[in-house]
């Protein structure tokens, strides 16, 4: 798992609804898939903040640093078009994949 991820909020795409959009390369520092859960927060003295799923972002937004936020996500988290935000793997996967390894390691 990376670290956190800096990106700009841009025009969400037509009919997404729970998704945020991201590249790949970002996908990879921040140790997400597709169906995973990220956490969406706003500058430091802004209340945004919202859990989305993550959803592979169109082929012309590779390497550019925006996130696609679906317009309902967008709303519930009060983000706006051309907001920088934070992107980070939801705390909720990471508990889930250490209490998965606890199990494991459990005789």
């Amino acid at each position: 798992m990376g670290g956190r991820a800096k990106l700009i909020v841009a025009q969400p795409l037509k009919g997404d609804s729970g998704v945020a959009r991201i590249d790949a390369a970002t996908r990879n520092y921040l140790g997400v898939e597709p169906g995973d859960e990220v956490d969406i927060f706003g500058g430091i003295f802004s209340p945004a903040h919202v859990r989305a799923k993550v959803a592979e972002a169109p082929a012309e937004d590779e390497g550019k640093g925006i996130i696609r936020i679906a317009s309902d996500k967008m709303q519930e988290g009060s983000f706006k078009v051309g907001m920088k935000v934070t992107v980070d793997a939801s705390l909720l996967k990471t508990l889930r994949e250490t209490v998965k390894v606890k199990k494991e390691e459990t005789p």
